[in-house]
């Protein structure tokens, strides 16, 4: 879903949702939800741009939010949870 960050909070039991570590990873800091990788080609071509038209100058809360994505993306978007495994790795089991 696109709305992900949404959905999160609403997680209880065994419900299970497809997010990216980046979107879920203060949940997970916070032993509110358990990250599990999984290895699929088709959703490893994602990508993430920030996109503004050629010539403009962001707005102060627009710079302000890209910051805080860079930061955000610093912060969680090197952690091994959640990055694609090699193809000879055992894959773990659900606790």
């Amino acid at each position: 879903s696109n709305f992900s960050s949404a959905l999160l909070p609403l997680l209880s039991g065994q419900d299970v949702a497809l997010a990216s570590y980046l979107t879920a990873a203060r949940w997970v800091e916070a032993g509110l939800l358990a990250a599990r990788p999984f290895d699929e080609a088709q959703l490893q071509q994602r990508r993430l741009q920030v996109l503004a038209g050629d010539g403009r100058v962001p707005s102060a809360l627009v710079q302000q939010f890209t910051d805080a994505l860079v930061a955000a993306i610093e912060q969680y978007g090197k952690r091994k949870v959640g990055r694609r495994k090699s193809r000879g790795a055992a894959q773990s089991a659900w606790p």
